[in-house]
């Protein structure tokens, strides 16, 4: 027996509108909600994950961001692409978090006191500021 075509299951249920919205689906596309997501985002998925390394690596650096100033570094990076953008909405770094709440959690220990010290001991501040040089070495060969 032959599979029957997109065009006469939804004839059969009486769902013919949903005809091109059931082909792209079928064929692999995005939902309407995705595509309009992705429209309306700041920041793109690429664009999401450097924000997300740079928070955790300056909070390994012993130097974790508050809400506000990775809200005002997100801001900077949509500023390169969309100079027009001049605030966040008020809940955008709140869905950011849930978003990558498997990369990025909020602590309260001593741990960070004890990295803020070892911050003034020579080995560890060179340890620390290292990596931000080869950064920007990394960077400045690309361009």
């Amino acid at each position: 027996m032959p599979k029957p075509s997109i065009h006469a299951v939804t004839q059969k249920h009486g769902k013919g509108h949903l005809y091109s919205t059931i082909t792209r689906l079928y064929n692999g596309g995005t939902t309407q909600h995705d595509s309009n997501a992705q429209k309306k985002a700041h920041l793109t998925e690429l664009q999401e994950e450097l924000l997300c390394e740079f928070i955790m690596s300056m909070a390994d650096r012993g130097f974790p961001l508050t809400h506000e100033l990775m809200e005002n570094y997100a801001l900077e990076m949509i500023h390169i692409s969309k100079p027009q953008v001049t605030q966040l909405g008020k809940c955008w770094l709140d869905r950011f978090l849930t978003r990558h709440g498997d990369h990025i959690t909020m602590k309260w220990g001593a741990a960070l006191d004890t990295i803020l010290c070892q911050c003034c001991q020579p080995y560890h501040h060179h340890r620390l500021v290292h990596p931000t040089a080869e950064d920007c070495h990394r960077v400045q060969n690309q361009t």
